[in-house]
């Protein structure tokens, strides 16, 4: 599992936390996978988590395709866990970053609150969350960092009764964890 950096816990009793290490080895409801509208997994993230889940992963994100259509920016599709420790994995879809200039804050804000909603619905306790965007979609990361703070903590604040308790935002990227902490230093 991930070494965890830091935990802040929010008056509701939900927590955030900041966790180093490969998002494949947690131990969680649902593993959040940051892929493409397509949903071939062939790199980053999206690869390790579909290597480490086997086959399955892939076949049903095809199929899900084949059915349903590519997955728009800001949405989600649905896989069951394949052979990794959680029931399911969430393919969601974030930007790609465009200088700013265009809605990628709101997109990543919104596919957030999207896997956070269907988790709530599952019910769910915890999901794990990659720095969706910040890898080859080029979002800076602490641009990155700021809107997942702020969007978790808002999903909180309207949402303290969820069945989700525990938000982790796994990075195998010290930088990027690294402006998990910054953002969430803030806070103090």
């Amino acid at each position: 599992m991930s070494e965890l950096l830091l935990e802040h816990k929010v008056e509701s009793g939900q927590v955030i936390q900041v966790r180093e290490g490969n998002i494949v080895t947690e131990q969680c409801d649902v593993i959040v996978n940051a892929a493409n509208s397509q949903l071939k997994h062939n790199g980053g993230v999206a690869r390790a988590i579909s290597e480490a889940g086997g086959h399955l992963i892939q076949y049903e994100s095809d199929k899900w395709v084949k059915q349903v259509g590519e997955v728009e920016v800001g949405s989600v599709a649905v896989t069951t866990g394949g052979m990794l420790s959680c029931a399911y994995i969430y393919h969601a879809v974030g930007p790609v970053w465009g200088n700013g200039s265009h809605t990628e804050d709101f997109d990543l804000a919104r596919v957030i609150t999207r896997c956070l909603m269907m988790a709530q619905e599952m019910p769910t306790q915890s999901i794990a969350f990659p720095a969706i965007s910040s890898g080859i979609f080029r979002m800076p990361k602490e641009v990155c960092a700021k809107v997942f703070i702020e969007t978790i903590l808002q999903w909180f604040k309207c949402w303290p009764h969820s069945a989700v308790r525990e938000v982790r935002l796994v990075n195998i990227d010290t930088e990027m964890s690294n402006a998990f902490l910054n953002e969430i230093n803030k806070l103090q």
